[in-house]
């Protein structure tokens, strides 16, 4: 059986949580300014997908800080939320190959997923309000940027190098959220607030520094803000064909791409001033709770918490699962470094 939003949200309240941007079988996770009292609301979350898909670890991925000597080449990373791990596979070919390592010291919670031009790549570590940052291929920390006013959930790097990061509630009320922008991954952040927001979920850059937040309003209904290259301000955007559930936020080169979770499916928009346009959408046949997906080349990577499994479509033709990976607990977040 799902539990409803509404339930989880209930939950939630009643624990004194911040709520994380997952929607696992329509039940939200849950982080709480009080851990014992987030960890009923999990345990109910786990205990719902172990009913339905029996042991929700298999242990499948080989877990603990490791990494195979010698790989080059590009890599997928998945943020592994349930077990507390971020795992990176071989990437050849747009598909998830062999696991190439695993990354689990000072992980607590991790999210959304980024990486930048070098192939850094960056952890949205939420339970402990930092990003932490590793080289490509590597389980050793370069950097660890503080995002203690929010708890943080998604994260984006520009080709200028900038960070920002969602924060899907503010500390410690646990009130409206805010985006974070660390200029060149660093120092003290520039915050960010909009009116159509109050739970920022997912973030991406297009290739001239715009970027586009979605997320939830007040009242829970799916929104989006965008923030122009080179301005102050954090506008609201409106859109006549909004997701049922805000995902993962993407640019596949030319559109913005904006995941489903409910609706299973990808919703490509143009930016035009305070307005976003859709202009196609890409089906996912399979999906069932797709939240930080990522779209990489002709490839787009889903990790799906409730199926409890990367998984890969074409893109843009969408249609059926091409190639995926078993074996994790409740995946949230991807990337893909090179």
């Amino acid at each position: 059986m799902k539990l409803s939003k509404l339930a989880m949200y209930a939950a939630t309240v009643a624990a004194a949580a911040g709520m994380l941007a997952g929607c696992t079988g329509n039940a939200l996770q849950a982080t709480p300014s009080n851990p014992s009292a987030a960890a009923a609301v999990l345990q109910n979350g786990h205990m719902t997908l172990t009913a339905l898909h029996g042991a929700v670890h298999t242990g499948a991925q080989r877990h603990g800080d490791w990494v195979s000597p010698g790989k080059k080449g590009p890599l997928v990373y998945i943020a592994d939320y349930g077990a507390g791990v971020v795992d990176f596979f071989d990437f050849s070919g747009g598909t998830i190959g062999s696991q190439q390592g695993s990354i689990s010291s000072g992980i607590s919670g991790p999210q959304g997923l980024c990486s930048d031009k070098k192939g850094d790549v960056y952890v949205s570590n939420t339970n402990d309000s930092n990003v932490l940052e590793y080289k490509h291929g590597s389980t050793s920390l370069k950097n660890t940027i503080s995002t203690s006013t929010v708890y943080d959930v998604g994260c984006a790097v520009s080709k200028k190098g900038d960070l920002a990061v969602t924060g899907i509630c503010s500390l410690p009320s646990c009130g409206a959220g805010a985006l974070l922008v660390f200029k060149k991954a660093k120092g003290t952040p520039k915050t960010y607030t909009c009116g159509n927001l109050y739970r920022y979920f997912f973030t991406a850059y297009d290739k001239k520094g715009n970027l586009l937040v979605d997320g939830e309003d007040a009242s829970g209904g799916f929104s989006m803000c965008y923030l122009p290259a080179g301005s102050s301000t954090l506008e609201n955007i409106s859109t006549s064909s909004p997701a049922a559930f805000p995902g993962g936020v993407s640019f596949d080169g030319t559109n913005f791409v904006v995941g489903d979770q409910d609706g299973a499916d990808l919703i490509q928009y143009t930016i035009s001033g305070t307005t976003a346009t859709k202009v196609g959408t890409v089906a996912l046949t399979g999906a069932s709770d797709v939240d930080q997906g990522t779209v990489a080349g002709s490839s787009f990577v889903g990790p799906d918490a409730y199926n409890a499994a990367a998984e890969i479509w074409n893109y843009p033709a969408g249609g059926s699962i091409t190639n995926s990976k078993t074996g994790f607990s409740e995946p949230v977040g991807s990337t893909v470094s090179k």
